[in-house]
């Protein structure tokens, strides 16, 4: 009787333990998608369910926080920059260039995403990290420290960058970096 019992308090212990392991990962807000959508001539138009604005009321970190929920963790590399991080492989940063001093007010500048849990749609094409890299398009530019340029759209004087290919050791996509350019830079 006695170990019984004893197996009975092990497995309630094993039970708490794991839900508490499903309850602590942050999960998002209101988020059900996991698609990026990019279009060519706007450059990146979603992040989920999270509208990228553009003109004078830019998305800024309180939009974002919104849709995913308080992010795990913000970091400040540098006093123009916050870094957060929402969970599942998705940190966005959001800038400013002196206007602004709290983050939750800065511009969303660049994305960066580590995990397959998220899928980036260009037109027809759909990116995700993991795949190999014969799925990039042969024509595509490198460009050193960001990758394989997937897209590009009209900014300030000309084209630039707006999803790049980061194909790791392996062969195979193991980031995905995103460049959104609210800031005003």
């Amino acid at each position: 009787m006695r170990d019984r019992s004893a197996r009975l308090g092990m497995l309630l212990t094993v039970l708490l333990l794991v839900s508490a392991f499903f309850v602590a990962e942050p999960p998002f807000a209101k988020s059900a998608s996991n698609v990026v959508h990019v279009s060519k001539k706007r450059g990146v138009t979603k992040i989920g369910d999270l509208r990228v604005v553009r003109g004078y009321y830019p998305t800024t970190l309180r939009d974002a926080a919104e849709i995913f929920g308080k992010p795990g963790l913000i970091r400040r590399p540098y006093r123009e920059v916050c870094e957060a991080y929402f969970g599942k492989g998705l940190r966005l940063d959001f800038v400013s260039f002196g206007l602004v001093d709290g983050c939750y007010d800065r511009s969303l500048q660049a994305g960066l995403i580590r995990s397959r849990h998220w899928k980036v749609r260009i037109g027809r094409r759909l990116y995700r990290v993991g795949m190999p890299k014969r799925r990039i398009p042969r024509n595509a530019k490198f460009v050193p420290r960001y990758g394989f340029e997937l897209a590009s759209f009209r900014f300030a004087t000309g084209r630039t960058g707006s999803v790049y290919a980061q194909v790791g050791g392996k062969k195979r996509i193991r980031a995905l970096r995103l460049f959104i350019g609210l800031a005003g830079d």
